[in-house]
């Protein structure tokens, strides 16, 4: 099956991937005004779940350029923007874990194959920002990711967290590339 998706910019190709959406889900359509965010793709691999954030901030990083914003703010900016959907996501996979009614509702959303506990998690963050920042802040802000999101991927017994940009991934994820 083809399934080729065009979010926030950015082409991910999950092409013979079983995956799920959270923004499809009924539960998730219910409490998405809540201030409550969500991964862009989820889906398993080798007994480990895969959340994938895609997002494109090339635009944004040229406009906040001319309003004197430096790397180390947009750095920020960029953390403070997705850190909170890895958090959400991660809550919602605990609730529909849990026999609550809420997270009954949810689990019964979900691909059969997401209803038990799954353990480990690999987020997978993919960033499209200009040149310029690759080159000299990509570093800094893929250990500002990291150091912000360690201690709660810890509770789930997982590391595992990349952050990447489009041309950097290897053939063990989805193809995710820039929309020209």
């Amino acid at each position: 099956m083809v399934a080729i998706y065009e979010e926030s910019n950015v082409r991910v190709d999950l092409t013979g991937i079983p995956h799920f959406r959270f923004q499809n889900l009924a539960a998730y359509k219910k409490i998405s005004g809540q201030h409550v965010k969500e991964m862009d793709f989820c889906w398993l691999r080798d007994g480990k779940l895969f959340m994938l954030e895609a997002k494109a901030y090339s635009d944004e990083r040229e406009q906040a350029k001319e309003k004197n914003v430096t790397a180390e703010q947009f750095v920020e900016y960029l953390v403070d923007k997705t850190a909170p959907k890895v958090w959400d996501s991660l809550l919602m996979f605990s609730a529909c874990w849990l026999p609550t009614d809420k997270g009954t509702k949810f689990r019964a959303d979900l691909p059969e194959e997401f209803h038990t506990p799954i353990c480990p998690i690999c987020i997978v963050i993919v960033l499209d920002v200009p040149d310029w920042f690759k080159r000299q802040h990509f570093a800094t802000l893929r250990t500002r990711f990291r150091d912000v999101l360690r201690g709660k991927m810890a509770l789930f017994d997982s590391e595992c967290i990349v952050v990447c940009t489009p041309c950097r991934l290897g053939s063990r994820l989805p193809e995710v590339s820039t929309i020209s």
